[in-house]
């Protein structure tokens, strides 16, 4: 019988050695990490606002609106009382050349512009406008100087505004301009 006893080199089943991770777990790893972007591109999209929103948003800010008082499906337009409180005010004639060294061009942009304002502010603005005239002058120039070719073509002007809104009522401590108007408007690139 000791004949028959198996010689450890002789006719033994042969294991196959490990060879590592199997293909399943290759291929769990990249599918969680493209279920998890996935995920967060559906969260995204339901959740972040669309840019018509991101806009009206903007604009309430700018105005000084808080988004949260209003009334539920109303306009907010300006009654006729409104309008008769509300006048325009002289801010400046400007003359803006600025030099884009990416294109190698030179724009050159005048205006002149006004703000509406409620008649109860009119004397606080023409004080602190007044205190910060050179002040308010800079931003304007910045504003402008930092416009893209895009944006002074817009009919509307609407981020320029905008710009210039924020920028005015910051300038001056306080939301007193309720809206910029823009006229005479000359752009020109050379």
């Amino acid at each position: 019988m000791a004949e028959e006893e198996l010689n450890p080199n002789e006719d033994a089943p042969e294991t196959e050695p490990e060879s590592g991770p199997s293909i399943l777990s290759k291929i769990m790893i990249p599918l969680f990490v493209v279920g998890v972007i996935a995920a967060e591109c559906a969260a995204a999209y339901v959740l972040l606002p669309d840019a018509s929103q991101t806009q009206a948003m903007v604009e309430e800010v700018i105005s000084g609106e808080d988004p949260t008082d209003k009334a539920s499906g109303e306009d907010e337009e300006l009654t006729e009382a409104d309008l008769l409180n509300h006048f325009e005010i002289d801010l400046g004639e400007f003359d803006v050349t600025a030099f884009q060294p990416i294109s190698q061009t030179t724009m050159r942009i005048t205006f002149h512009l006004w703000g509406t304002i409620h008649e109860d502010d009119e004397a606080e603005f023409i004080d602190l406008k007044d205190a910060n005239a050179q002040r308010l002058n800079e931003q304007m120039i910045v504003v402008i100087r930092g416009a893209n070719a895009q944006d002074l073509a817009d009919p509307d002007l609407g981020l320029i505004k905008r710009k210039l809104l924020d920028k005015v009522n910051k300038t001056v401590g306080k939301q007193l301009i309720k809206s910029i108007i823009i006229s005479q408007f000359s752009y020109v690139e050379q």
